[in-house]
């Protein structure tokens, strides 16, 4: 639905990927975790639909599984397409949607190149749909009061920032699903260049490039330098230090690792300083998932706790905009999930191929392949900032 009619009951969804993190957007239907009345599960779009836990719930449902978005828009017509699958299928998806009058929400990352994602924008302006990317912290009620305040000038201009994510993964977690995970391309030559920065990380690198711009804009990265390197046998990575300079003069680190060991697994901790003091989140000495600015002089503002985990914050502000027949305000705007996208391929650029870490520095711990040293290292590197 595109324009400015605003819509009466249900908007009629589609969730397309409903195994693997589609399956948190099948959930807050089916446990009727939305607001009564706000949407119908029209459709779930998945070739291989009969493999995700939530199978059965949909059948019982009466929810009709289809194949591939053909085969659903010959038989039903969605208002909002959520689009949950690998890298490769976002572009092609977004746009079939977009162009059949639908709106979209899309997990991130965007898409696998910077080209798909303005494509996506330039189909998004030709048609007038509402399409929104899925970095669930621009919609989360703490962040957005410290975005206001940020925005306000109560914090003064932005100087830095810093973040940094150890989280392990196995083997396996590599070898899910149709085997795109770490690789560059698809079989067919669509990019994906799915890394720990891309995805499962993704939201802190984007956030710090959010938070430090203006507004609903994300700050570019306009000079990047990165070392990547990886101990699984991936085409990308499993491990990256960033730098870059953003175009409005603040500079940025970035350090994530799915290789560092499961006894150095750091959830999400970063700190954003401005000129009149700082944005922590994370830190040892905070309460946990509290957001909280501290002044130069020593006052302390809480935003209270910050539910990074929470999806139905942004599946709730897309079919609130779809009913309301609105196309700009999504609060995670493609414009801003392109600056994410154009971090990783700058970082990309300034790397060349990832450096294989020695084998003789790497164990397999609970076929987790853990690199002896990395985590102390990288948490130096990130307390030198």
């Amino acid at each position: 639905m595109s324009g400015n009619a605003v819509k009466d009951g249900p908007v009629k969804v589609a969730i397309v990927g409903v195994g693997g993190f589609g399956g948190v957007y099948v959930k807050a239907i089916l446990e009727n975790m939305l607001p009564e009345g706000l949407a119908e599960f029209c459709a779930a779009v998945d070739p291989y639909a009969e493999k995700s836990s939530w199978y059965g719930k949909i059948c019982e449902s009466g929810v009709p599984v289809f194949p591939d978005m053909d085969a659903m828009f010959e038989k039903t017509s969605p208002e909002l397409v959520v689009i949950a699958t690998p890298i490769q299928f976002h572009h092609d998806q977004a746009v079939c949607a977009m162009r059949h009058g639908c709106g979209v929400l899309i997990e991130k990352p965007f898409a696998g190149s910077s080209d798909l994602c303005r494509d996506m924008m330039r189909v998004r302006d030709e048609t007038g749909a509402y399409l929104s990317v899925g970095f669930q912290w621009c919609d989360d009620a703490a962040m957005r009061k410290a975005k206001e305040d940020r925005d306000s000038g109560m914090f003064g201009g932005p100087v830095s920032g810093k973040a940094i994510v150890l989280w392990p993964r196995n083997r396996a977690y590599y070898s899910r699903g149709i085997g795109w995970a770490g690789r560059k391309f698809s079989k067919d030559g669509q990019p994906i260049f799915d890394s720990v920065a891309s995805n499962a990380t993704a939201h802190y690198l984007f956030n710090m490039l959010w938070f430090l711009g203006d507004g609903l804009n994300a700050a570019e990265p306009v000079s990047v330098t990165a070392t990547e390197r990886r101990a699984n046998d991936i085409e990308t990575f499993d491990t990256i230090v960033m730098r870059a300079r953003l175009d409005n003069g603040s500079r940025i680190l970035y350090v994530a690792s799915h290789a560092a060991g499961a006894a150095f697994n750091r959830n999400p901790c970063f700190e954003y300083t401005f000129e009149k003091g700082r944005l922590r989140y994370g830190n040892p000495d905070q309460k946990e998932r509290e957001l909280e600015f501290v002044f130069n002089d020593g006052t302390v503002k809480s935003y209270g706790i910050s539910n990074r985990d929470d999806n139905t914050a942004k599946f709730m502000h897309a079919l609130q905009n779809v009913r309301l027949g609105s196309a700009g305000t999504a609060w995670c705007r493609p414009e801003a999930a392109l600056m994410h996208i154009l971090a990783m391929e700058r970082a990309y650029a300034s790397a060349g191929e990832a450096e294989v870490f020695p084998a003789d520095k790497v164990d397999v711990i609970d076929d987790t392949l853990t690199v002896r040293g990395l985590g102390e290292e990288l948490n130096a590197e990130y307390e030198r900032g």
